[in-house]
């Protein structure tokens, strides 16, 4: 069965189910989620735990194995399938099945695995395992909910803070929620219960935002435009190089500039998507970007986009003493619902 990600607490009252798929990509709700199971596993006498790391090519037999034998040193047993890759291949789907169609009192177990995207879901291996134990989704918090999560998480210390603190917060800790949590543990430690001012986080709160070029595309298709300037500051601090952001960036323009000509053209928007590699989050990403943008100023910016990686390299003829992460920001703007019209830099 499917449970709710806030729902767990409750359903672990009434005691643990022998099977639990936990699967997601935000490192530090996957680990709480495990934790609050391995609790209650333990609660219910399974004080003895075997973890088996797998991948597409493990020996799946292993798992059988394992899965067969009783515990020695105790009345029950918690066994731990990770599988990073989330592909467990032929042998490993048998497996797979086989561990959902087995689950007994004697033992329990927990199979962990990455975000999953559509086919993984709905694949023999993984019904089974959700048909036969409990399912749990592990969400992961954007930008926008993310001032809210951090408040939720102070209450639980007796502590909150006024909005502008909180996006403070948000700010320095973009793209981590265990820093986040680190620091409102250390909020903790440094102040008493009650309100927080603005001053006290600031002084408080590190700067420990990691940034990523997944995260610029995310924020420019989302016509977050502040927020992939951001971003870009800070890739430029941690010295990532301006080729790869370039690349994305230009990635994300020329499919843009497609998917808008071929809806024009009355091509259907799901012919596309294999074409352009829109799978997942991607897909609504870019239908969403396409009727705000404007084809010309995505034809401009892929110019710019081009003076940007020529620039870089050193290759200035003709394009004049041009700073590259200046004209990299000038490119943001073709991303906004009302395009700045003079783009290219004179």
């Amino acid at each position: 069965m499917q449970l709710a990600f806030d729902q767990l607490d409750q359903h672990l009252k009434r005691g643990p189910h022998p099977l639990y798929v936990v699967h997601g990509d935000e490192p530090l709700l996957t680990l709480e989620t495990v934790d609050r199971i391995r609790a209650a596993a333990r609660q219910h006498g399974a004080t003895e735990r075997q973890v088996l790391q797998m991948e597409a090519r493990s020996d799946w037999s292993q798992l059988t194995t394992q899965s067969a034998s009783l515990s020695l040193f105790s009345e029950k047993r918690l066994l731990e399938i990770r599988l990073p890759s989330g592909k467990p291949g032929t042998q490993g789907s048998q497996a797979l099945i086989k561990l959902a169609k087995a689950t007994d009192s004697e033992q329990m177990a927990i199979v962990l695995l990455p975000k999953l995207d559509k086919s993984s879901k709905s694949s023999e291996w993984f019904s089974a395992l959700v048909a036969n134990g409990v399912s749990i989704e592990v969400p992961n918090i954007d930008r926008p909910a993310l001032p809210r999560w951090i408040a939720n998480r102070m209450s639980r210390y007796h502590q909150k803070a006024s909005a502008e603190a909180l996006e403070f917060i948000s700010d320095k800790v973009e793209g981590n929620l265990m820093a986040a949590h680190q620091e409102i543990e250390k909020l903790a430690l440094l102040y008493p219960a009650g309100l927080l001012s603005l001053e006290q986080v600031q002084n408080a709160v590190l700067n420990v935002a990691r940034y990523g070029v997944q995260q610029l595309s995310d924020a420019l298709l989302g016509a977050d435009l502040a927020r992939a300037v951001r971003i870009a500051d800070g890739l430029k601090a941690e010295g990532e190089g301006l080729p790869l952001i370039v690349w994305k960036v230009a990635d994300d323009v020329r499919t843009l500039i497609v998917f808008k000509a071929a809806i024009a053209a009355g091509r259907n928007p799901t012919s596309l998507r294999n074409e352009l590699r829109l799978w997942g989050p991607r897909e609504a990403q870019i239908t969403a970007a396409a009727r705000r943008i404007n084809l010309s100023a995505m034809k401009q910016a892929l110019l710019i986009l081009e003076k940007v990686d020529r620039v870089s390299k050193g290759l200035t003829e003709g394009i004049g003493p041009q700073h590259p992460w200046e004209l990299l920001l000038s490119s943001f703007s073709a991303f906004a619902p009302q395009p700045v019209p003079t783009l290219v830099p004179h």
